[in-house]
């Protein structure tokens, strides 16, 4: 096929994969992304196809870019199933950069962890959680987590151990989350301009009663809790 009759859609969509390589893994036995445009066509006339038959619209079944701003990013890939059925699959990415994202566990020097309590637009609800954030273009997970500290609780790293990584709603988000432990100093206020209305300092035994209590449901402070009690950075209560 002549690159003339490649849709431009698909033509910037495939810059973008090239440009992006992490983003276009197809371990065996994974969904791969087709990256040859004739592929991705007739996904697309398969998908249509169905999707026509269920009164659905043959659009929702075009691969390429369908929204980009500074902060995300939604695709439609054109994808081959593990048993050869052709498809469309979405997803949602931020930035370049995997991870593209922290999770920060902040340990006060009295041994407590602080919450922070931050109104989630997406959830249209409070939530108990950890400082979190993405990673800017040209920084790193390090220097991230040094940023958001002091940003959200105006507070400064003494020491800082990595956790491992998370991946939330991992469905539809292709976001991981770099996780973090970070002994700290005293904070300060926490930036009400970003949703935080408040802190809480708990003890390991108030931070099970809240878990316990479905007070805490957000996936990455649920995993910062997790990764640190393995590690044995985060003690549990003595029964």
């Amino acid at each position: 096929m002549s690159s003339d009759a490649v849709p431009p859609r698909i033509a910037n969509y495939l810059a973008l994969l090239a440009a992006t390589p992490h983003w276009t893994r197809s371990p065996p036995g994974g969904i791969e992304i087709l990256l040859d445009p004739p592929e991705i066509m007739a996904a697309e006339r398969a998908t249509a196809a169905r999707y026509l038959a269920c009164g659905l619209q043959a659009e929702w079944a075009e691969a390429g870019i369908h929204y980009r701003d500074p902060y995300l990013l939604l695709v439609r890939d054109a994808v081959r199933f593990p048993g050869g059925e052709l498809g469309i699959h979405h997803r949602i990415l931020r930035g370049t950069t995997d991870p593209s994202g922290v999770a920060v566990l902040p340990r006060l020097p009295d041994g407590r962890i602080l919450l922070l309590r931050h109104f989630r637009h997406a959830t249209r609800r409070f939530h108990w959680e950890v400082p979190r954030g993405g990673i800017e273009a040209g920084s790193d997970a390090e220097s991230s987590v040094h940023a958001e500290l002091a940003e959200e609780i105006g507070a400064r790293v003494r020491s800082l151990v990595r956790l491992g990584t998370a991946h939330g709603a991992s469905g539809l988000l292709g976001l991981g989350v770099a996780l973090y432990l970070a002994d700290t100093d005293p904070p300060g206020a926490p930036a009400v301009n970003e949703g935080i209305v408040g802190s809480r300092a708990v003890t390991p035994a108030e931070l099970d009663s809240m878990l316990l209590g479905d007070e805490i449901t957000d996936a990455f402070t649920l995993a910062c809790v997790t990764q640190a009690r393995v590690r044995g950075l985060l003690p549990s209560p003595v029964a």
